[in-house]
């Protein structure tokens, strides 16, 4: 029994020596820099520096953005972004803004996989003969 009271303060003494312990920590949010923003310079669009846009690489790129009309909305909704490669010829990355207005189900499309039955049968028979 002296044994368990003893653990016991031993352990509520320890708690409360590491729950004191000096935090170096500011309080104020504008104490830490943000190194992965966008800063919109020269021909870039204003765009970039919303949260969906990666960091932009310095070097031979440019930044398409694409709009489209979504329902209820205006001729300048983001749908999507592209940062290019000038010197590759390729992208380095694609974002979609995914709103409300853009996931409506206004489009009406056949089910998936639809069972392409003579192509099927055809390519069995083939298999089976060779």
């Amino acid at each position: 029994m002296k044994r368990n009271k003893f653990y016991l303060i031993a352990l509520a003494a320890l708690t409360v020596l590491a729950g004191c312990s000096n935090d170096t920590e500011t309080t104020d949010g504008d104490s830490e820099i943000n190194i992965n923003k966008n800063v919109v310079t020269g021909n870039l669009p204003s765009e970039v520096t919303r949260l969906e846009f990666p960091k932009l690489k310095d070097g031979n790129n440019c930044v398409i953005v694409h709009y489209a009309k979504e329902p209820g909305g205006t001729n300048k909704d983001v749908n999507y972004a592209v940062e290019w490669d000038t010197k590759k010829k390729a992208n380095r990355w694609t974002c979609y803004i995914m709103t409300t207005n853009n996931q409506q189900d206004i489009v009406k499309r056949k089910p998936y996989h639809q069972q392409q039955t003579n192509i099927h049968k055809t390519r069995i028979s083939q298999t089976q003969k060779g």
